[in-house]
């Protein structure tokens, strides 16, 4: 990842001055692209040579790395999840506080087309019946344990499902279940039933607003796919999550529209998979779509004093889900 963040922060206008890796040929070719300085450590780099720190190591890593360089000074952006724990998280936003800096996750999945243009879309297919993330990957052949990747794996779809649970109001079928979307704020844990039926499986069930929300992940099913399915009273949006673009499908209901579904179905799909495919071709954006516009974000927020693009709330609400989705008894 280290490669994609440094090439997403150069278009964003920014200068890479330090690589850091313990593997000291891998940081040799990645510096030769950028004229920059290899470092086998943080503790050697030179506190006033950077202003910004990102951190692509894997995630167990990630706390240490973090608190080592918010002491030296620098924001940091890092790859999810910030920490191992909720409350991990909670306490390196506090370290990033005591220190006057900017801690933020990469999200990347909440900035590509497609999510922006299904928040967009939400009014338009009615009442939310239910958002259901399905990421089935290839990543545990190459990479060791498959729960552990499971587990990372978490933080894609909650990252989805914060900004939609905050965007929308629902009348849900008990009204009694009802509550402002703000309380997503107050850092409350969903309860979620969880199944495990195999190592690196893990289906999660949960009910927000009224909404049934489910999780599968797999290391198992194929094909892989990275996909949510939000459904509606009068239609459904599919968002395609590894390329970046999302579809709606009208709700009418009539023979016809039964008998033209498939049709219809596959022409926008294929349309919408064509128009973004061009569209990433001509601006070089061949991985990760919505990481150039998450971390071009952070630094404009960075030179501006505002917002971050993904807030603290936002970032514990999605560790303290993570938290009870793991430590959850399996059914």
């Amino acid at each position: 990842m280290g490669r994609w963040h440094a090439a997403a922060a150069a278009h964003a206008g920014h200068r890479i001055v330090a690589i850091v890796d313990a593997d000291v040929r891998a940081a040799a070719r990645l510096a030769r692209l950028y004229n920059a300085a290899i470092f086998a450590s943080v503790d050697l780099v030179p506190p006033t040579l950077v202003s910004v720190a990102h951190i692509s190591t894997p995630p167990e890593t990630h706390a240490d790395l973090i608190r080592a360089a918010l002491d030296r000074g620098w924001h940091v952006i890092s790859e999810k999840p910030l920490a191992m724990t909720a409350d991990e998280t909670t306490a390196l936003y506090d370290f990033a506080h005591q220190r006057a800096l900017r801690l933020m996750p990469v999200h990347q999945m909440p900035f590509q087309d497609g999510a922006r243009h299904a928040l967009e879309s939400l009014s338009a297919v009615g009442q939310l019946i239910r958002i259901d993330a399905r990421f089935y990957s290839a990543g545990a052949a190459s990479r060791g344990d498959a729960d552990t990747i499971a587990a990372n794996i978490l933080a894609h779809p909650l990252s989805l499902i914060y900004p939609m649970l905050t965007a929308v109001r629902t009348v849900p079928r008990d009204p009694a279940a009802l509550k402002s979307a703000s309380e997503l704020d107050k850092h409350a844990s969903l309860f979620w039933h969880v199944l495990r039926p195999l190592s690196g499986d893990l289906h999660a069930l949960t009910m927000r607003e009224g909404i049934a929300i489910t999780i599968h992940i797999s290391m198992s099913a194929r094909p892989t796919r990275a996909a949510l399915e939000v459904v509606g009273s009068r239609g459904i949006i599919v968002l395609d999550l590894y390329h970046g673009y999302s579809v709606r499908l009208p709700g009418a209901v009539s023979r016809w529209h039964k008998i033209a579904a498939p049709f219809d179905h596959t022409s926008r799909i294929s349309t919408s998979a064509w128009v973004n495919l061009a569209r990433r071709a001509a601006q070089g954006e061949w991985a990760f779509p919505g990481l150039r516009r998450l971390i071009a974000a952070f630094y404009d927020a960075l030179r501006a004093g505002g917002d971050l693009p993904i807030t603290r709330a936002e970032t514990e609400w999605i560790a303290i889900q993570r938290d009870a989705i793991l430590h959850s008894s399996t059914l």
